[in-house]
């Protein structure tokens, strides 16, 4: 285990039909603060605790009501765990969690769900007692299933399927159908399995592997990840959208045959997130992931549909940005959060690649990711750094304005 590193080790049994689990979790939490006394979880609202305990003294207690403390963590309740005597900074405390629930549908957008088709479990509705800093961890989940299902990323072991995650991320999404077809390809020496349920996507996911292809092979320009093996997995769920996780994505099927440039865009900004994924996604530090993203897929959708396209997108994204909140101090909650973190932020990405032009662009993006920039200071002093102090001091204040 990594010293600095939350950590969970979990014992995980998924019972499809009756929509129901049931956890044990070890969760090792190393503090960051000075003094501790006080550590607030969240965990999916129709979850029942039946006991938590620590190798310190401790008392908890579970709120019955969904709290409203993350945007797109929407149907959970706090867990407040209070310790006798305060935890020093750099001390590790391992605390276990017990407990079993349903988890059907979320009410919103459909995202998590048991289902007899499909199994999706992560922090948007959390299975796991989550920190509420969003903190990067490392999981182990031993998961028991149905008969004939399969899980994403994971080997199995006798009736276990075993899911390592050893790249740290806050969240630990867990995939499973027993209707699984897999096209497998390979790109730049990644493997990427593209996974579908519904047999008539077939072509649809054949399109998938072609444009992953095209779109790692500019995506590589800003350097290396870690992954050797990507899963990608198209969902047949209307509601809820896409996101990426260390070696998955998850897509919805959507209307791709009525908008195939614009479900190409929508891959490559999932694609994207392989290397922007530093920041602090409940912040507006969170422009850093989102902003990159969606700059880094028009770039590529430059690149494959051509410049008329690309500069019909861009004017849109401009008139779109005019009069929006600064990116700066924005709160993820608030309700152009994803205009500004999407739109906006990719329209000023694009003039600074005017100011500096293309390639040296795409040299300043493998910078920030080589380098692993996680918050805005950091970039801005490689901006500074990278170009001169008038460029660095131009879009700081672009970043702070209303105006475009």
């Amino acid at each position: 285990m990594q010293p600095y590193i939350n950590s969970y080790s979990v014992d995980l049994i998924i019972d499809v039909k009756n929509q129901f689990i049931s956890a044990n979790v070890l969760f090792n939490y190393h503090c960051k603060e000075f003094a501790t006394n006080e550590l607030k979880l969240y965990i999916y609202k129709d979850i029942t605790i039946d006991k938590i305990c620590s190798d310190r003294e401790m008392i908890y207690q579970v709120d019955e009501e969904v709290t409203d403390w993350c945007p797109f963590i929407l149907e959970s309740k706090l867990i407040k765990i209070t310790f006798g005597k305060a935890i020093a900074i750099g001390e590790n405390i391992n605390i276990n969690f017990q407990y079993k629930g349903h988890i059907s549908l979320l009410t919103k957008y459909g995202i998590n769900r048991i289902s007899m088709d499909w199994v999706e479990l992560g922090l948007y509705s959390p299975w796991f007692p989550i920190v509420e800093s969003l903190e990067a961890a490392l999981f182990n989940v031993n998961i028991k299933i149905d008969k004939d299902y399969e899980v994403v990323n994971s080997k199995k072991l006798r009736d276990t399927f075993v899911l390592n995650k050893t790249k740290p991320y806050c969240d630990c999404s867990i995939i499973c159908s027993n209707r699984f077809s897999i096209i497998r390809e390979e790109v730049c020496n990644l493997v990427v399995n593209t996974y579908f349920i519904d047999y008539r996507d077939r072509e649809f996911a054949m399109d998938i592997a072609n444009y992953s292809k095209l779109i790692f092979n500019k995506y590589f320009n800003f350097g290396k990840i870690g992954e050797k093996e990507l899963s990608i997995v198209l969902l047949p769920r209307e509601e809820g959208g896409g996101y990426c996780r260390p070696n998955l994505v998850v897509l919805t099927t959507g209307n791709y045959s009525n908008n195939k440039i614009g479900y190409f865009k929508y891959l490559a900004h999932e694609l994207a997130h392989l290397w922007w994924c530093k920041a602090n996604s409940n912040s507006w530090e969170d422009w850093l992931n989102e902003s990159f993203a969606e700059y880094s897929a028009l770039i590529v959708l430059r690149e494959v549909f051509g410049e008329e396209e690309f500069a019909t997108r861009i004017e849109k994204y401009k008139i779109k940005a005019e009069g929006l909140p600064a990116i700066e101090g924005i709160d993820r909650g608030h309700d152009k959060a994803y205009e500004v973190l999407y739109i906006k932020g990719s329209y000023l990405l694009y003039e600074l690649e005017k100011t500096i032009g293309r390639e040296k662009f795409i040299e300043l993006l493998n910078i920030i990711h080589t380098k692993d920039i996680d918050n805005t200071d950091k970039f801005l002093k490689e901006l500074e750094s990278y170009t001169n102090e008038e460029i660095k001091d131009e879009f700081k204040l672009l970043l702070s304005k209303s105006k475009v």
